[in-house]
């Protein structure tokens, strides 16, 4: 099940119904719906949920490749480096519910520590899940006509990668087609550079995109702290 930004808000928003259930129920956890502190935690959980269930998202579809996962998971963890960076200084714009939270009920962020070490542990969760490479490693298959070939490539792929590049029609096929559809096409005339190219498209997009549909589900418990 994935999570909205309207579903994960209106968690946050119910958390006196959620409470009186839950006391009715003679369920203890209840007392929580009463602590600041928890409800912070809650607060800024429900606003990371929110983010990873964008870039779930993203890594997922009929035309994702490579070059756009790695892209993506570079781009969030980034973004990690930088709440993480912003936290220290007590910026949590970031954070809408969290900040809508503490705001309204004049308090001070006593859950900071349990952040920190919350985005410290995605990060390496990021790094134990994903192995995607340099995301600049794949600019000669998003632009193959601008970027330079990589050093990697035998002699044969790189006649091959001068040759393609210098075909006006195939310049013409790039701008028209997908980045699979134009791999694809060159494969068929320039077999050793886009056979390179299709199995960095198509075969580990594929295996690591649905990894990413699971993996970034699970996402690394705040521990109770005070």
């Amino acid at each position: 099940m994935t999570l909205s930004r309207k579903s994960a808000f209106q968690g946050v928003a119910l958390k006196d119904e959620i409470r009186i259930f839950l006391e009715e129920e003679g369920n203890d956890p209840a007392s929580k719906f009463n602590d600041e502190h928890f409800l912070m935690k809650l607060a800024y959980l429900s606003d990371m949920f929110v983010k990873l269930n964008v870039l779930n998202l993203q890594l997922q579809g009929n035309n994702t490749h490579l070059p756009h996962l790695a892209d993506k998971i570079q781009s969030f963890t980034r973004k990690l480096d930088m709440w993480g960076r912003r936290l220290e200084h007590g910026d949590i714009d970031s954070f809408e519910n969290l900040k809508a939270f503490i705001e309204t009920n004049e308090l001070q962020n006593t859950a900071f520590p349990c952040m920190r070490d919350h985005i410290s542990a995605l990060k390496v969760s990021f790094q134990k899940y994903f192995s995607v490479d340099d995301s600049a490693k794949y600019d000669w298959i998003r632009d193959p006509f601008v970027a330079t070939p990589p050093t990697t490539f035998s002699t044969a792929e790189e006649e091959q990668y001068i040759e393609m590049t210098s075909d006006s029609t195939m310049r013409l096929l790039f701008k028209s087609k997908t980045m699979a559809e134009f791999w694809v096409g060159v494969e068929k005339e320039y077999p050793l550079i886009g056979r390179y190219a299709s199995v960095a498209i198509t075969h580990k997009a594929v295996r690591q995109g649905r990894g990413a549909a699971h993996s970034l589900c699970l996402s690394p418990h705040i521990r109770q702290k005070q």
